[in-house]
């Protein structure tokens, strides 16, 4: 047998304690003699390979090869090599066309709980992450810019392989870390913008491929990396079943994992600011909310994603740097609910539309950044413009890749859809049209996404559930709005005691059976 060995490392791995920065190594592969003793193979880690020879002779048969590389380093013990057969070894040291981190969960390297949150982080090459960083510090000539937020400038894509080898194609997003100090939260260094997110649903070995596309060029990265997901306690997404039955087992939802009935415990706790200066103490007092109604026994809330907080495209449409803080304390407070078993609607609010004075600090019309870019003269445009719609599909598919990986993220939604464009629901057929195939494109988007996230538009609604059941049920004869809806909702503005838990009752047991929707 043939050896050629290029590099071998005796000393053991050990991790920095700056990994909270810029993550943790991928574990190392661990071979045995006998994986290389027969067979033509190629091995391969993007950070080590640990190979145990078990005292065994390494002895690879004639006209077989054995391929083992590492981006780090190759450690062999307790091995030996019989060169006396004509197979050929060959360990070898190749370092990665780009860098690959291992972030969440911190403390299990590797592993991960079923439909628990794991993060990995991506290292551009240097010349890719410098026109990034042009682009985010606004240096240098257009030319020498790749804006991070458009998919058609730079697209770092991930295809994940599940133990029943089901394929999954989903994207990373450009990331800035935060620390939080006694009075802010701060900006931290990295080598590792882009992030991706992820929650498995499948124990077993999980199986990635990542490659960076540029317009003229796409950067695969050479290495499979790997991770395992393990039992956990969570009860998975909340689902449909029974969709087309007529009985009451349809009106409700159901955990994933178990098919038990989901029985919801929830309340109204969207933001904790109206404005947009969003503060340590606005933040800790939301924090405070979510915790003591979690620990009290509830499990399910809405959460705004509104110009106030975070939304990412509110100050500049194809710019989300200036919501980096915002995002990152979004960030906190999905972890949040995910650490104490609360499931969420995230909803999108009418605000960015209202006509008049912005009652909201700068969430109004007037101050809404598509308006200004594209200098549109009639809010409809917002709902028909072509390029409008391209970069709010952008940026819907940088809230998914952010956020709508979470298992606890039960539906989107856009709320209020009456208050869209005038105070009144349109009447105007044509735009209601048109609304119709806005809410098409961005349902489309958030099931191409992740198809477990549920999508709703509800109404502003009013002591008759009829009213509001014929909302959902325009435009006639065309497409109605409910039949884009995997749940329905309603809002009730009045005294929570007296209104609207027995109005609310009411409500529930006429929208799940005239609308046929939990």
């Amino acid at each position: 047998m043939r050896l050629v060995f290029l590099f071998v490392c005796l000393s053991v791995f050990s991790v920095s304690f700056s990994q909270y920065n810029n993550g943790q190594s991928f574990p190392c592969l661990y071979l045995s003699g006998n994986h290389l003793n027969n067979g033509n193979h190629n091995y391969g880690a993007i950070n080590c390979v640990e190979i145990n020879g078990g005292n065994l002779p390494v002895a690879v048969s004639p006209g077989q090869n054995i391929d083992v590389k590492a981006g780090n380093y190759i450690h062999v013990t307790n091995a030996h090599f019989d060169n006396s057969t004509g197979g050929m070894t060959h360990l070898h040291i190749e370092k990665p066309t780009f860098n690959v981190a291992w972030f969440k969960p911190f403390n299990t390297l590797g592993r991960v709980g079923k439909y628990k949150t794991m993060e990995i982080g991506i290292e551009l090459p240097p010349d890719i992450k410098q026109k990034v960083y042009n682009f985010i510090n606004q240096y240098g000539q257009p030319q020498n810019r790749i804006n991070p937020f458009d998919p058609d400038q730079i697209d770092v894509q991930v295809q994940l392989t599940s133990p029943s080898n089901k394929i999954f194609n989903r994207y990373a997003f450009y990331y800035q870390p935060y620390e939080r100090t006694s009075s802010d939260f701060v900006p931290r260094l990295t080598d590792y913008f882009f992030r991706f997110r992820f929650a498995p649903d499948e124990l077993g070995t999980w199986k990635m491929t990542i490659k960076i596309v540029l317009p003229n060029q796409t950067i695969a990265n050479q290495y499979e990396l790997e991770f395992n997901c393990v039992p956990s306690n969570h009860k998975g997404y909340l689902i449909k079943r029974f969709v087309n039955s007529n009985d009451e087992r349809g009106r409700y939802l159901y955990y994933k994992e178990t098919n038990e009935a989901f029985k919801g415990v929830g309340m109204n706790i969207t933001h904790s600011t109206y404005d947009d200066n969003w503060t340590t103490e606005e933040f800790d007092r939301h924090v405070d909310w979510i915790t003591r109604f979690a620990n009290n026994g509830g499990n399910f809330m809405r959460l705004e994603l509104g110009a106030q907080n975070a939304l990412p495209d509110w100050e500049v449409y194809n710019n989300y740097n200036p919501r980096m803080r915002e995002m990152y304390m979004y960030d906190r407070l999905i972890e949040l609910l995910e650490n104490k078993g609360v499931y969420f609607i995230m909803f999108r609010h009418h605000v960015e539309l209202a006509k008049g004075p912005c009652g909201w600090d700068h969430a109004c019309w007037n101050e809404n950044p598509y308006r200004q870019a594209f200098n549109l003269q009639d809010r409809m445009e917002f709902f028909t413009n072509t390029q409008v719609i391209q970069w709010q599909k952008n940026c819907l598919r940088y809230i998914m890749a952010r956020w709508g990986y979470n298992s606890n993220m039960a539906v989107y939604e856009y709320s209020e859809l009456d208050n869209y464009v005038v105070s009144a629901f349109p009447n105007e057929q044509d735009d209601l049209k048109d609304i119709h195939t806005w809410l098409y494109y961005m349902k489309n988007k958030v099931n191409q996404m992740n198809s477990n996230v549920l999508f709703t538009v509800t109404f502003v609604s009013s002591a008759s559930y009829k009213r509001t059941i014929k909302k959902y049920k325009k435009p006639k004869p065309h497409k109605r709005f409910v039949e884009l809806c995997d749940v329905v909702g309603y809002h009730l503005y009045q005294d929570l005691e007296k209104k609207q838990i027995p109005t609310g009752t009411h409500y529930l047991l006429k929208y799940g059976k005239l609308l046929k929707n939990p």
